[in-house]
């Protein structure tokens, strides 16, 4: 007869309690569980009773199934979850992977500690809710980054559902979090910058990552991922108005552009590369990828701020940022109606119409983008120098 487990006596200064070893195909697990009680036979019913469950979470544990193992383990680099959701089409890059993974280990584990779950099962919409309102009430989390990282939580749960390790997805269904008075973005009036970027300021840096995109117009992560070897016309050539910034990488496919760059920006960047010893495929302005542009943003802001007697305080209530800059010089070449090129310059979409006249592969496309970018620096000259 096939044995399912055995009955054992466990004694302690208490007396005693009786424990089960479980069987799986004739070999005996090589745990054992308490059945919580010194009488044989209720020790026999939970034995029966639980039988299952035990198993499972024993086999789940030893195979890295369990809760906090996948939770742990799920934003590791390469690990085996992501690069089934990389075959499947989700695929994270680097600086997401870091974030989640940060979030999770740091924040949704000790969420579920704190609330004594242990097991996948205890997780439900619920609780989720709850976690949402914790980041939102206790950590003073915006909306915006709960629903981003509460994304990373569900696409856990939808991984495990996929791989049948969950029978059913209990937090498919958690509602984003709708972002209640939120500000519109402001920026600096025009007349309020003008000669800020006239002479280079005590502290360098703020002022080459403020003079980039308040007269370039590019983004955060665009000013981040910025080599050495992007800044080609820029560093290579003296011709005045014609320098370019290469932008190969960008968060769309017509973020892929060539942007104009001010001549006395283009002498900074220059003066900066050289001071540093950077090498073709260094960062301009940070040491890795993996690092954090944040804070050096920040710093930027303030510091531009300050010399307009504006304070980090004063700032946050008229809700101007580092990316303000990036608005300012939409509103900037706006104002001075250089049309659609505007949008071009800024990584927009654009009509065909407008993407055919500025195409720099051909020679005529290449003069009209080359007048469009003269004219946009006589504009920063008027309003910024």
């Amino acid at each position: 007869m096939r044995q399912e487990f055995s009955i054992v006596v466990r004694r302690g200064k208490k007396g005693f309690k009786y424990y089960v070893r479980y069987f799986v195909d004739n070999c005996m697990l090589p745990s054992q569980w308490s059945t919580r009680t010194d009488n044989y036979q209720e020790a026999v019913i939970f034995s029966k009773t639980n039988r299952e469950n035990i198993i499972k979470k024993y086999l789940n544990r030893k195979e890295g199934k369990t809760l906090y193992a996948i939770l742990q383990n799920y934003y590791e680099i390469e690990s085996p979850f992501l690069l089934i959701d990389a075959a499947r089409g989700r695929k994270l890059n680097e600086s997401s992977r870091k974030i989640l993974h940060g979030f999770v280990k740091n924040t949704f584990i000790p969420f579920l500690q704190m609330n004594k779950i242990k097991t996948l099962e205890e997780i439900n919409a619920v609780l989720i809710n709850r976690f949402q309102n914790y980041l939102l009430l206790e950590k003073k989390i915006q909306s915006q980054s709960i629903n981003r990282q509460v994304g990373g939580i569900k696409a856990i749960f939808s991984h495990l559902y996929m791989t049948g390790v969950l029978p059913i997805n209990t937090i498919k269904d958690v509602a984003p979090l709708k972002s209640i008075n939120k500000k519109a973005r402001s920026c600096y009036a025009l007349d309020e910058l003008k000669g800020i970027f006239k002479n280079k300021w005590q502290d360098e840096k703020s002022y080459l990552l403020c003079a980039l995109i308040y007269t370039t117009g590019l983004r955060n992560s665009e000013i981040t991922r910025l080599k050495v070897r992007d800044i080609t016309n820029a560093v290579l050539t003296n011709q005045q108005a014609s320098d370019f910034i290469n932008i190969e990488k960008s968060k769309t496919a017509s973020g892929i552009r060539k942007v104009p760059v001010h001549p006395k920006i283009k002498e900074a960047l220059v003066c900066w590369v050289k001071s540093r010893c950077l090498a073709e495929d260094d960062f301009l302005f940070i040491t890795n990828e993996n690092q954090r542009f944040y804070r050096y943003a920040k710093k930027a802001s303030d510091y531009l701020g300050s010399l307009l007697n504006k304070t980090p305080e004063e700032l946050e209530s008229e809700n101007i940022s580092f990316y303000s800059g990036r608005h300012f010089y939409k509103t900037m070449l706006n104002s001075f109606n250089l049309g659609d090129i505007e949008e071009l310059f800024m990584g927009h979409k654009v009509n065909k119409n407008v993407s055919e006249l500025y195409n720099h592969k051909n020679k005529r496309g290449e003069q009209e983008l080359l007048n469009a970018a003269r004219r946009a620096i006589e504009i920063i000259d008027i309003c910024l120098f």
